[in-house]
């Protein structure tokens, strides 16, 4: 079993393995081209969030909310895994309701 954690880290791809560390490729990892522009635009728009130097915690909590959605659409795309949710912004994980 692959065992894969969701997260907005700054310069990440938005998906890491839990496991063996670092971020994986998006495209690489076969998901959908909306999936893939879902992920891409959620990761682009938390690390603006996170270089910011008030941050905006009803702000990231949004996108912690973006974030735990696409981890339930990992999670039903690749059934096989086991994912995660880790919220940058909060630092902590965040157990998903699936």
């Amino acid at each position: 079993m692959r065992y894969l954690t969701v997260d907005g880290m700054p310069s990440g791809t938005g998906i890491r393995d839990t496991v063996e560390g670092g971020y994986l490729e998006l495209h690489e990892l076969g998901l959908s081209d909306v999936l893939l522009e879902r992920f891409q635009a959620w990761s682009s728009e938390y690390e603006r969030e996170a270089h910011k130097e008030r941050k905006d915690i009803g702000a990231i909590k949004k996108l912690d909310e973006q974030g735990m959605e696409l981890a339930v659409c990992l999670a039903s795309a690749f059934p096989e895994y086991k994912i995660e949710y880790f919220s940058e912004g909060l630092t902590e994980k965040i157990f998903l309701k699936t």
